[in-house]
């Protein structure tokens, strides 16, 4: 009996190093062109870093695909289409949350298109953390409670988070400020500008 149970388990040594290496290799040889992919989207390179490593992040918890090639292309394309879907909550939440601080006046004052240059670049300045608290508070109306258990932490803590959230929204608005924010560095590290366009996953 301690003979077989040795063997199983020797087994599943086994399978999780091969799914190791498998996935060593997989990355070795499609992370530069998913990356190349989603820059080419005109991401901001830190955007682009962090979606091509969530893809393997998720292919690392898949079962091994009976073709690995086309199932990182269409993870990349599911991941690409949630990001646009956030950044597009993003920037409604945060225009919102722009005219509820603002007022009237400043979006009579204002074209549409110019309110939603302002918008984007205060987005441009956000930390990941206080993107998604914008998206669950402004555009997905989430309550404080489910807010916490979200993000797994007090409800005192979101309120505090949401109050600088706001502060750093009015800091950056040029009706309270003068001027936007300067677009710089993205809000989780690397150039703010777009990647230089790669290839994408099918090719």
């Amino acid at each position: 009996m301690g003979i077989r149970t040795d063997k199983r388990r020797d087994g599943h040594r086994t399978q999780r190093r091969l799914a190791a290496g498998l996935w060593a290799r997989l990355y070795a040889d499609f992370y530069p062109r998913i990356k190349g992919y989603f820059a080419a989207r005109r991401l901001q390179y830190a955007d682009a870093e962090d979606l091509a490593m969530q893809v393997f992040e998720e292919l690392g918890r898949s079962k091994t695909p009976r073709d690995p090639g086309a199932y990182i292309r269409v993870m990349a394309r599911n991941l690409l289409a949630r990001h646009r879907r956030d950044r597009a909550k993003e920037a409604s939440a945060l225009r919102r949350l722009l005219a509820e601080e603002a007022g009237d006046p400043l979006r009579k004052r204002r074209s549409e298109a110019s309110y939603r240059d302002m918008a984007e670049a205060i987005a441009a300045t956000l930390l990941r953390r206080q993107r998604e608290l914008l998206r669950l508070r402004f555009a997905d109306n989430l309550s404080i409670e489910k807010i916490a258990a979200r993000l797994g932490c007090s409800k005192p803590a979101v309120y505090k988070r949401i109050y600088r959230l706001r502060k750093r929204v009015i800091r950056g608005s040029p009706g309270r400020s003068g001027r936007a924010p300067a677009r710089g560095r993205s809000g989780h590290g690397g150039p703010g500008g777009p990647a230089r366009a790669g290839r994408g996953p099918g090719s």
